[in-house]
């Protein structure tokens, strides 16, 4: 029998939540003797037990979507700058642990501002949520895939070398620049690559300037490319 509001939490805290509520109340109703004098009571007892674990299920629910939201970006539905750097942040932490090597794709459409003037901002968006479904579909699970802001977005790949890193941002450049994103006549984009090892002597506030030098490097040099972050890349100014 549960004796204490630890017990309950306890309780509704177990994987078959569902079944171990059911016993909780019926172990609460067995603590009343069944008679004619106390059914009424009994009667009533159930039902509040009854709804405030409904309560409990409702609000547990609110809190997952809320937590959720925080972590998602509203246009696109992939994980925001927010979701990113708490996994980049992870990802940082378990290389020292364990020597796990991630690597990071930062890309942006190419002259995106002249597609929003062209066609207008719904047609803009239009663009941005394809491309996330079309990239999203090209990664693995562990990936962690998200919009930076703007037209910008992430990839970090956890255990991933470079020469990985870069196929995959050749195949996503190519699929962008050969899909149909009518009424859009083309659309392009540009993509800077980091890999990080325990060998990198990479500071973490640093590796995001990095992979963002690579990618100015990549419009600088003609847009619609991947280019890879060197350590003379550093010299670079970003824009």
């Amino acid at each position: 029998m549960v004796t204490s509001m630890q017990g309950l939490i306890d309780i509704l805290n177990h994987e078959d939540s569902e079944g171990r509520q059911n016993m909780f109340v019926q172990a609460i109703l067995e603590s009343i003797a069944v008679d004619n004098d106390n059914r009424i009571m009994r009667d009533l007892l159930f039902d509040v037990v009854h709804r405030n674990i409904l309560l409990y299920r409702e609000l547990e629910e609110n809190l997952k979507e809320i937590k959720r939201l925080s972590v998602t970006d509203q246009l696109t539905g992939i994980f925001n700058r927010r979701r990113f750097i708490e996994v980049l942040k992870y990802e940082f932490s378990r290389i020292g642990r364990y020597g796990i090597g991630f690597s990071i794709i930062m890309f942006d459409i190419d002259h995106f501002k002249n597609v929003n003037d062209t066609y207008g901002h719904d047609i803009g968006d239009f663009v941005l949520k394809k491309l996330s479904e079309l990239v999203q579909s090209r990664l693995r699970e562990s990936d962690t895939f998200a919009r930076w802001g703007g037209e910008e977005f992430m990839i970090l790949m956890p255990q991933s070398t470079l020469e990985t890193a870069l196929k995959l941002s050749e195949a996503i450049r190519q699929l962008i620049s050969n899909f149909d994103f009518s009424p859009v006549t083309q659309v392009t984009s540009s993509f800077g690559v980091i890999n990080y090892s325990d060998e990198s002597k990479i500071d973490f506030e640093d590796i995001i300037s990095y992979v963002d030098q690579a990618l100015y490097k990549a419009k600088q040099t003609g847009r619609n490319r991947v280019v890879a972050f060197e350590k003379n890349d550093s010299d670079i100014e970003s824009n």
